[in-house]
């Protein structure tokens, strides 16, 4: 569901809880169908909003529509292609009636790298940083 946003949140891994460094909240309503976007965004504070300080993490992302017939289906390799089908027509006064439908889609997210992050420079020198994206129920971690 994209009309909700995808929260990406950085954490430094730690032995017994790990560190929330920062997150940022990324509204995907405005992103074009089969059209790589590279975007840098700046990790805010939970509790205080953006902060120069915390470090920016740069993204790439690529929404791809499913075309219908293969929606609800399995996943398949990537090197199988499917044929599509033409579209079918339909009466004019049809196509009114219909309510817009969602359109099923792949969102791909590309974690490039992170850029001054906060809480990474102490005397150890020993971190384990990684970044978690979530989506509606889905979630995912570098």
């Amino acid at each position: 569901d994209l009309a909700r946003p995808m929260d990406i949140k950085v954490f430094n891994h730690n032995l017994v809880k790990d560190d929330l460094i920062g997150s940022f909240s990324l509204d995907l309503v405005s992103l074009s169908q089969n059209k790589s976007v590279d975007l840098k965004i700046a990790l805010e504070d939970a509790s205080a909003g953006p902060c120069a300080g915390l470090g920016q993490v740069s993204v790439g992302l690529n929404l791809v529509a499913v075309p219908a017939d293969l929606a609800g289906q399995a996943p398949t390799p990537a090197y199988q292609a499917f044929p599509t089908p033409p579209p079918l027509k339909r009466k004019e006064s049809e196509v009114k009636k219909d309510k817009p439908a969602s359109c099923p889609a792949v969102l791909g997210v590309t974690l490039v790298e992170g850029r001054d992050i906060a809480g990474t420079k102490d005397s150890s020198g020993i971190h384990e940083l990684y970044c978690k994206f979530r989506l509606g129920n889905d979630s995912f971690k570098s």
